[in-house]
């Protein structure tokens, strides 16, 4: 059974359904914004884990159906819905009982497999990889 709750900040209340995230009004219950899910000629990106929301980002793991075998961590802006980025685990790397944990300066994932990814900006790389200080 997966167990997936709501994340609540600055007056909106953040919650998967339909396999999509949406942002709600606290006040009023009204949809701000939704992404994910079932869209007409989009393909399907299926959420289904407790978002998590740090700073301007809501950080949700989930995979885009029939586009490819890896799990995503999925970035949005907070305010408009708007994916800012998606990190790719590596294959049959699933996220889909797992909570994105966030820190000032990290973002950690753990999949079903029971691998454990960290993430962070980085400031230098070479060749698309990143040098850590």
């Amino acid at each position: 059974m997966r167990r997936r709750g709501p994340a609540v900040a600055d007056n909106l209340v953040y919650h998967v359904a339909e396999f999509g995230v949406e942002a709600r009004r606290v006040e009023t219950g009204e949809r701000v914004w939704r992404f994910g899910g079932r869209t007409e000629g989009q393909p399907e990106i299926d959420l289904v884990s407790t978002p998590v929301v740090a700073s301007d980002s809501v950080y949700v793991p989930g995979w885009i159906q029939r586009d490819t075998m890896y799990g995503h961590l999925f970035v949005l802006d907070a305010q408009a819905g708007t994916e800012q980025t998606r990190v790719e685990l590596g294959r049959n790397q699933e996220m889909g009982r797992s909570t994105p944990a966030v820190t000032s300066d990290l973002v950690f994932a753990a999949t079903d497999a029971g691998d454990l990814y960290a993430f962070g900006e980085c400031g230098t790389s070479i060749l698309d990889s990143c040098l850590i200080d």
